[in-house]
């Protein structure tokens, strides 16, 4: 019961966010006059710098609006438990972060040019490759207990959802599961020995290349 009011929850506070951004558009059109007098006035090498300074300011503005409307959409009815446990695990902070950081990441973070950013990573990718193919599990000094577990699926399939990661704490979350992941996967081949950093690091590094 408790997993279905979550899930009922969420999509309730996912309507609620998107509907509280979509009446945000002065906050919207402020952030962006700001940051198109910042590009034409500021150095190139300034110009990151000043950019991650005005998203910040404007999500904490976003933010601390939603905080005091968030109290009236989801207070919890006094002396209702099932109430009271879903008020805490409304996250809405972080909602209202990563599809705000989903409107502004190309213009607000990602300022590069487009056709560039796509010729260095296919250039990553085709020499990722090609180590993949130079190095060996001997190579990057993997204990050949665990030779058996190659090519470690599980674990790359786990990284490549950093791709759809837009904030920070959920690339440190994306992250922190690959870890998990290796761990799990490591522990299959000695259960009763849990795997070291000297035995998680090469299997990372084989995994990104």
């Amino acid at each position: 019961v408790r997993h279905n009011l979550t899930l009922q929850c969420d999509n309730l506070l996912y309507n609620a966010i998107t509907s509280f951004l979509d009446s945000q558009l002065e906050l919207f059109e402020d952030f962006y006059a700001r940051l198109t007098k910042a590009r034409s006035s500021s150095e190139a090498e300034e110009l990151p710098s000043v950019a991650r300074g005005l998203v910040n300011q404007f999500i904490h503005t976003l933010v601390t609006k939603w905080s005091a409307l968030s109290l009236q959409l989801f207070s919890a009815p006094v002396d209702d438990p099932d109430f009271a446990y879903l008020s805490t695990t409304v996250s809405g902070p972080s909602h209202l972060i990563r599809l705000v950081m989903e409107k502004v990441y190309r213009s607000g973070i990602w300022m590069n040019d487009a056709s560039v950013e796509r010729e260095r990573d296919v250039l990553l990718h085709r020499e990722l490759a090609s180590l993949g193919h130079l190095f060996t599990a001997n190579d990057l000094q993997i204990p050949e207990r665990f030779h058996i577990l190659q090519p470690f699926i599980s674990v790359q399939e786990e990284l490549r959802l950093l791709d759809r990661s837009h904030v920070p704490s959920e690339m440190l979350q994306c992250l922190k599961s690959v870890n998990d992941r290796i761990v799990t996967t490591l522990a299959l081949v000695s259960p009763d020995s849990p795997p070291s950093a000297d035995d998680l690091l090469p299997v990372l590094i084989y995994v990104i290349i």
